[in-house]
């Protein structure tokens, strides 16, 4: 019998512990290299020949999800340096070069 792969590359038994591990996960934030990492997994399993449309689909939603948390990130981070630079404190924002 040929079992069916979810979006996570497990078989479908393996859904509801990947449902509860995503619960956990969700609630500490994700770095931006997590994000990263993430899409660069989906963007494999979408170019893996024997991904269904189905599972393209859910691949094609946590994609965008990712895209808006990496988004929503950058964004905090670029409101954080206009902070810094009305505050003149401009050494932090270019590594230490004091």
């Amino acid at each position: 019998m040929n079992e069916e792969k979810n979006v996570n590359g497990t078989g479908s038994s393996g859904l509801a512990e990947n449902a509860s591990a995503d619960g956990a996960q969700a609630e500490k934030e994700k770095s931006m290299e997590q994000i990263l990492a993430e899409l660069d997994r989906v963007l494999e399993t979408l170019g893996e020949s024997e991904t269904t449309l189905e599972q393209s689909f859910e691949l094609y939603k946590e994609g965008m999800t990712l895209l808006k948390d990496g988004t929503a990130k950058i964004d905090r981070v670029e409101k954080k340096m206009l902070e810094l630079d009305k505050e003149g404190e401009l050494h932090e924002f270019f590594g230490g070069t004091e």
